[in-house]
């Protein structure tokens, strides 16, 4: 799988060919979102993030997301259990390296269930390290585990950045960042519950009070960059 941006021969295909290469749609995204679709260039398979045949309007919303998200997965290039941002064909498109596996949820009583609670908790303070909150870790879909038993983060879309500025940028990052941690927590009770103290049960409970107070709805695509099983 290509480690980091760029990554020929993806990065010098125009988009105006990715069409030949598609497999199969992975989702038409309705009026609002992108459409995703599963291409293959000889032995690889990326994942196509498009706007590109939206309205005027989302399509320009689009651009936005994308070059946002691009910028997430540029701070995120080369660290293991992130894929890799391949290209960008278009201002409204993104190619994103294809990860096979199946979801984490799957993962209960497995023999090294707790060991993937551990690994999921050190990749996201990782990511935290790099300046991005997921924002969306409790999505059953955005956590795989691949036949080599990795376990991969997926769909930057809704993430949030840390950037320069005042205060009410850098509390919106620690708010993602709470958020990302309550959710590992969720993760850990449902792999390892054996492992989760009094007072960290109490933590979760608190935050499962105050997500209900939550006024968006968090929930993306399940077949954003990979296959479940």
């Amino acid at each position: 799988m290509p480690p980091s941006f760029p990554c020929p021969p993806w990065s010098n295909l125009p988009r105006a060919g990715l069409g030949r290469l598609r497999e199969r749609w992975l989702c038409r995204g309705g009026p609002w979102k992108a459409d995703l679709s599963l291409l293959r260039l000889g032995g690889e398979q990326a994942v196509l993030k498009d706007f590109s045949a939206k309205s005027p309007m989302v399509r320009f919303i689009g651009r936005a997301q994308v070059a946002r998200e691009a910028r997430v997965y540029h701070r995120l290039a080369g660290l293991p259990g992130v894929p890799a941002l391949l290209a960008r064909p278009s201002p409204e498109s993104l190619l994103i390296a294809f990860v096979e596996g199946r979801r984490l949820s799957k993962e209960r009583g497995a023999a090294d269930a707790a060991l993937l609670a551990e690994r999921l908790q050190a990749l996201v303070e990782e990511i935290h390290g790099r300046g991005v909150a997921h924002v969306d870790l409790r999505g059953r879909d955005n956590i795989l585990v691949d036949p080599g038993r990795r376990l991969w983060v997926l769909d930057f879309g809704a993430s949030w950045l840390r950037g320069q500025g005042g205060v009410p940028r850098r509390w919106f990052f620690n708010l993602g960042c709470f958020i990302d941690r309550a959710a590992v927590l969720k993760w850990r009770l449902l792999l390892a519950p054996e492992r989760v103290g009094p007072g960290e049960r109490s933590r979760h409970e608190s935050f499962r009070r105050l997500r209900r107070l939550w006024p968006f709805n968090l929930k993306r695509n399940p077949r954003a960059h990979a296959r479940p099983r």
